[in-house]
């Protein structure tokens, strides 16, 4: 096993060029790749999913599941989309406000 092999494990050499060469730089952002658009589909499909199971979600609880750090733009991306996606004002365990989104039917 070569010292590529120990890092990365099973993945070729060309995976990750392909990785490399998708990393640009933004002057807004250093670095982005061409995939954020991707992650934010991704992340705004798990969301709806689970809104529309009947569930409600928070910022913690959006990151905790989905990874989703930016769930308010998440809620308004799909609130742009159509759907009728409510906030309301909750106090969790350790005093704090956070807003809670619920899809209305």
């Amino acid at each position: 096993m070569n010292l590529f092999q120990r890092l990365f494990g099973n993945t070729k050499e060309n995976d990750i060029e392909a990785q490399l060469a998708e990393i640009t730089i933004d002057p807004l952002n250093q670095y982005s790749t061409n995939n954020e658009a991707n992650v934010r589909k991704s992340q705004e499909k798990r969301v709806l999913a689970y809104l529309k199971d009947g569930y409600t979600i928070t910022q913690l609880e959006a990151l905790q599941m989905f990874g989703c750090m930016r769930l308010s733009d998440r809620i308004f991306t799909l609130r742009n989309k159509g759907y009728n996606i409510t906030t309301k004002m909750v106090v969790t365990d350790t005093g704090k406000k956070v807003g809670q989104y619920k899809l209305l039917k």
